[in-house]
């Protein structure tokens, strides 16, 4: 006898009803009854009046494909692989995060969240006629009485929150670039130019409000769920959506070389291998011997020549904590190397000032990839080291110079070569967050950019050939450095740079898979938050194996 979606709806109502009553507090993680996530929702050919009908707070607003304001919210740093959004819900309290999970269960509707619009990995492709949880309107920010930290809204920027602890005298870990969320980055881990003294972003979480994926709000810390709260430093794009959070902050020091002035000189070579080989191996030394301070960050990237010599260069960018002259002593080895400098660049400024510097501001090229290339896909291979591989480094910056020069199409990738200060970082307790590579504190990260989007087209349609060559090329990259890095230690692939091709060992480390495959159990059993770096949850990896490439 065939049962009708009417009837099995209404069944999984009254279930959830007693599901709800016995379960009124939470204890451990409610599971979702599985006809929650049945297909009932055929073909989803009511959504349009069903979600309008959703039970949101004043502020929040619902966008529907085709209207007014979808396009603007849905708008992506890049579109590889990009998720199928149909609907927007602008959220704009935490119980509209719960309607709107709730209500993407009862439909059998994915969902993901959105607040910077960064995340690029191909899992996110998995979204089909998907819910957008639109963040932004969560974006407040209050300092505690004590000053000692402030509960951040899930949507806020690390550019928002940097601006308003500035005017109090305050600051915090977040990511270097202007554009990303604060919230989303320390689910990662997080890298940060203040990363030498306080530790990674995920270091400075104290508690934060989730939202699990049966729709119930609950607090997470170190004495509340304590499972979870382990996870989520370094997992947490798996387990929850994050509406706010509780989150470290300092004074600002008064002494110009500890916060008051930042300075940078920006140094260009051509980027031959043996230029490659020289210049970092003097980065390599300072990282070896342990004398990088914590106010210094090493940031280098490899692409095109802006001033359109047609040359692939080497910009590598010192920013220090304090004046130009103390930062001399950091670049004069660079200075002394022989060979020829392109040329050098040097500016004096505050803490405010640092993304200007390496280009990573809003209004720089990378915060606005879409808009300098419609359609464009950005495909990052992040690989995390002990320390450079010289010989392996030459190696790939030789296959990429060809990759470039023989490809139009890709003539605006780059490859970003990032040595931030680590004491913090190594100092940190091991046991107490999922982050598996503190010691593998170099992060080197070719990227590929394409045209993902046929923009000739109505609607614009993704340019299948291109993005697999991109792929492929960039894996064939990756593995030159992965095979480098037997040599120095090994390495882990940084989830929130990674592509979706690295095995889950590389992500989240082998001595922490198996317990997070229990708690994914226990707190998300039904993959509703697979969408990001999915974690087991009986599902095939998210892995695209080459033996030959």
């Amino acid at each position: 006898m065939l049962i009708s979606p009417a009837i099995v709806l209404y069944t999984c109502i009254l279930r959830l009803k007693e599901y709800t009553m016995r379960f009124s507090t939470l204890t451990s993680a409610i599971l979702l009854p599985s006809c929650f996530l049945s297909p009932v929702y055929a073909g989803q050919t009511n959504l349009a009046d069903d979600i309008k009908g959703l039970k949101l707070s004043l502020d929040a607003r619902v966008f529907l494909r085709g209207e007014a304001g979808y396009l603007e919210r849905t708008k992506r740093w890049q579109y590889w692989k990009a998720p199928d959004i149909a609907a927007v819900v602008e959220v704009a309290t935490t119980d509209d995060v719960v309607e709107t999970v709730r209500f993407a269960n009862t439909h059998a509707i994915p969902f993901i969240a959105f607040s910077g619009g960064h995340g690029g990995i191909s899992s996110l492709a998995g979204v089909k006629n998907g819910i957008q949880v639109h963040m932004r309107r969560l974006n407040s920010i209050k300092v505690s009485q004590d000053g000692t930290y402030a509960t951040i809204g899930g949507g806020a920027k690390g550019k928002e929150v940097r601006n308003a602890l500035w005017e109090i005298g305050k600051w915090t870990v977040h990511g270097v670039c202007e554009c990303v969320g604060l919230t989303a980055v320390a689910l990662g881990g997080g890298h940060g130019l203040l990363q030498g003294r306080y530790g990674l972003l995920s270091d400075q979480i104290i508690s934060l409000e989730m939202i699990l994926a049966n729709g119930t709000a609950i607090q997470v810390s170190s004495s509340s769920n304590p499972d979870l709260f382990w996870a989520v430093q370094g997992a947490g794009h798996s387990f929850g959506i994050v509406t706010s959070i509780n989150y470290r902050i300092y004074d600002i020091p008064d002494s110009e070389e500890e916060g008051r002035i930042w300075s940078y000189e920006v140094l260009v070579w051509e980027a031959t291998a043996a230029n490659v080989k020289s210049v970092y191996g003097v980065a390599k030394e300072l990282l070896e011997i342990g004398t990088q301070p914590d106010g210094l960050l090493m940031y280098g990237v490899l692409g095109m020549d802006p001033g359109g010599s047609g040359k692939v260069v080497i910009m590598h960018h010192i920013v220090y904590s304090g004046p130009l002259t103390a930062l001399s002593r950091f670049t004069a080895p660079y200075h002394a190397l022989n060979i020829t400098l392109l040329s050098s660049t040097s500016e004096e400024g505050t803490y405010l000032d640092v993304p200007r510097f390496i280009r990573v501001d809003e209004s720089g090229i990378p915060c606005r990839m879409s808009d300098v290339v419609p359609g464009a896909g950005v495909l990052r291979f992040p690989v995390d080291v002990h320390t450079y591989n010289l010989d392996a480094l030459a190696e790939m910056t030789k296959k990429f110079i060809d990759l470039i020069h023989s490809r139009e199409d890709f003539a605006g990738s780059f490859v970003m070569v990032e040595q931030y200060p680590t004491r913090a970082v190594r100092a940190a307790d091991r046991s107490k967050s999922a982050i598996p590579w503190r010691d593998n504190v170099l992060l080197i990260a070719p990227a590929l950019l394409y045209p993902a989007l046929d923009m000739t087209s109505t609607p614009p349609k993704p340019n299948d050939e291109l993005a697999e060559l991109a792929l492929r090329s960039g894996e064939q990259l990756r593995r030159i450095l992965v095979d480098g890095a037997k040599h120095t230690g090994g390495h882990f692939s940084y989830v929130n740079y990674a592509y979706g091709g690295e095995h889950e060992k590389e992500v989240y480390g082998e001595e922490n898979i198996e317990k997070l495959k229990k708690l994914k159990k226990i707190y998300d059993p039904n993959g509703r938050f697979k969408f990001y770096a999915p974690i087991g949850n009986g599902q095939k990896d998210n892995v695209r194996e080459r033996d030959e490439l």
